[in-house]
């Protein structure tokens, strides 16, 4: 069986704003190898941000939420997933969840993960 990772959504209260922060975070071997993807900014202003920590170590980590686990082989993809994937700042409503459900859905349609 090819080494896997856990695929999470890790939920920040976010002490800037009323609304909680989401983003996707792969839980690799390393801490190294530990990776957010998320929508960073604000309505109208956000932009993609892919960096290197461990979620579950967030001062301000609210909950963790465990998707599933994925073939480490997989990684690649799902960064180039993350960093295509269209951030709607046309949409004042628009914010970092609504990029993560997108960024899942995506992941699926590409067979990926099974929703």
């Amino acid at each position: 069986m090819p080494p896997t990772s856990g695929l999470h959504v890790a939920i920040d209260n976010d002490t800037e704003s009323v609304y909680k922060h989401w983003c996707l975070f792969i839980n690799r071997p390393t801490d190294d190898e530990k990776t957010i993807l998320n929508a960073m900014g604000s309505s109208t202003r956000y932009y993609f941000e892919m960096r290197t920590a461990d979620a579950s170590k967030s001062p301000t980590l609210a909950e963790m939420i465990h998707l599933c686990d994925v073939p480490d082989s997989t990684f690649p993809a799902i960064k180039k997933a993350a960093e295509s994937a269209v951030i709607h700042n046309e949409y004042p409503g628009y914010n970092c969840q609504d990029y993560v459900l997108e960024l899942l859905d995506g992941l699926e349609k590409e067979g990926i993960i099974d929703g």
